[in-house]
């Protein structure tokens, strides 16, 4: 079977609408500094680098960054990825 018939069915779509909503809401959870941080950090940047960046101290990032694994309930790096290219997060 083709993914491209696959994601045609609506019950698929109605999935993949619920994971997208959810992802939405958990990010929306963040607070404002917590937004800025995220995209910077999936995209790959060092904690230094976006310290930086955004003017604070890496010890600050390193804190938002275990905030926001908190806040949206990812256990894993990978999750918090997933879940920002889901929520449509621009790196």
């Amino acid at each position: 079977m083709r993914v491209s018939v696959l994601f045609d069915d609506p019950s698929v779509k109605k999935v993949i609408a619920h994971h997208e909503n959810d992802a939405h809401e958990r990010i929306n959870r963040l607070t404002k500094t917590q937004r800025q941080v995220l995209p910077l950090i999936v995209g790959g940047l060092l904690n230094k680098t976006v310290a930086y960046e955004l003017g604070l101290s890496q010890r600050t990032i390193e804190n938002h960054r275990k905030a926001l694994m908190e806040r949206t309930g990812c256990k894993t790096f990978a999750q918090l990825v997933r879940l920002s290219l889901l929520a449509g997060v621009e790196c």
